[in-house]
């Protein structure tokens, strides 16, 4: 994660990308919270993952990159523990970019994606 570049980035298009992630990755967690026999009122408290990763992970994850930038140390392994929390999304969001490839704003879209943001540039 060091040395990453916050020059080009297309902020609108990473937070898109990053809010269907955050939207296909509480779909996810919903579905392992009703499998594992949660009630559905905790089950649904998954739903609400996009609002938590906007409010924590995503100044988390840019403060991540920041302090990798300045050279911090290990800094990226906080980032990845993060991450796990939306990567269980990334492959609904490929099956999705097989399907339809215009709906995603990034071309070849892997299917897991350790990176707690994914930044989209230009």
């Amino acid at each position: 994660m060091s040395n990453t570049s916050l020059d080009n980035v297309q902020w609108g298009a990473t937070l898109l990308l990053n809010f269907l992630r955050s939207v296909a990755a509480g779909i996810v967690w919903f579905v392992i919270r009703l499998l594992m026999q949660d009630s559905f009122g905790e089950a649904a408290s998954m739903l609400l993952l996009p609002v938590l990763y906007f409010a924590i992970l995503l100044p988390l994850g840019l403060l991540a990159i920041f302090l990798a930038n300045a050279g911090v140390p290990y800094i990226g392994l906080v980032s990845l523990v993060a991450a796990v929390a939306i990567v269980v999304g990334d492959p609904i969001l490929f099956l999705i970019s097989l399907i339809k490839p215009n709906l995603l704003p990034v071309r070849n879209y892997s299917p897991i994606n350790f990176k707690l943001i994914m930044l989209v540039t230009y």
